[in-house]
């Protein structure tokens, strides 16, 4: 695999992932809006409560942010999900369902991907920060390859090395742009949520093909030259040998 250094020089397009987030919202957007408002639904209260009991009773709150970010994250791969198969469709190929498995995965591989970032956090913020731009992209890898938790959370932190900056630049637009949403009477969130997922799909899968590329270009190719026959040894026949013949 190439170095950090080698792989800045074949790097995403913030301007692509943001165009194919647009567009791929368009193509389904009340699929797209209307699964994220069901869940939407069912985290409201969870936030409410987490709000109430931040300060009375700390474990309460932590518990309801716990299971707040768990229907986080099936949203997440709600939004990831419908985002493949709309892609696979443009592509002319078929399009799967992802089963409550899938979901159960990206649940605990969301609160093992939370531990991680709270503990960096308690670690002065900045490795916080590193591990939740590292292994980002956990819950497209559960969707995409079936991946177990541990698997998703390694070949996601294999994925970004070399792009932490410029995945850190992404992730400050992308936050921007769902912030902007609740500034539109609050229901912008609902255009502004599944574009946000929908444009770290964009460069999820810039990212594998990148990948892809540069596994190609070490893996050696077979060699298609033409085989060129060896001449074989001559043969050396002795007069003896020529007049013997001659006799029969």
């Amino acid at each position: 695999m190439a170095s950090g250094r080698d792989r800045m020089e074949d790097t995403f397009s913030i301007s692509k992932a943001f165009s194919e987030g647009f567009s791929t919202y368009f193509s389904k957007p009340l699929s797209f809006s209307g699964y994220y408002l069901l869940f939407t639904i069912f985290m409201l209260p969870l936030m409410g409560v987490q709000l109430f009991f931040s300060r009375g009773l700390p474990p309460v709150s932590y518990l309801a942010s716990m299971v707040n970010g768990i229907f986080g994250n099936i949203r997440s791969a709600t939004m990831a999900s419908i985002g493949f198969n709309v892609r696979a469709q443009e592509q002319g190929m078929e399009a799967r369902d992802t089963d409550i498995s899938t979901y159960l995965l990206c649940a605990l591989s969301g609160f093992l991907y939370s531990i991680l970032v709270g503990i960096g956090c308690v670690l002065f913020i900045i490795p916080g920060i590193y591990w939740g731009i590292k292994y980002m992209f956990y819950y497209f890898f559960i969707v995409d390859e079936d991946c177990g938790p541990i698997e998703a959370l390694s070949e996601s932190g294999d994925l970004t090395d070399g792009y932490k900056w410029k995945l850190l630049l992404l992730l400050i637009l992308v936050s921007i742009f769902g912030i902007s949403g609740y500034l539109i009477v609050g229901v912008g969130v609902l255009v502004t949520g599944p574009i946000s997922t929908l444009v770290l799909l964009s460069v999820y899968k810039q990212l594998k093909k990148i990948q892809q590329e540069e596994m190609d270009r070490y893996i050696p190719k077979p060699s298609t030259a033409p085989l060129i026959a060896t001449p074989s040894e001559p043969v050396v026949v002795s007069v003896t040998d020529v007049e013997i013949l001659e006799e029969y």
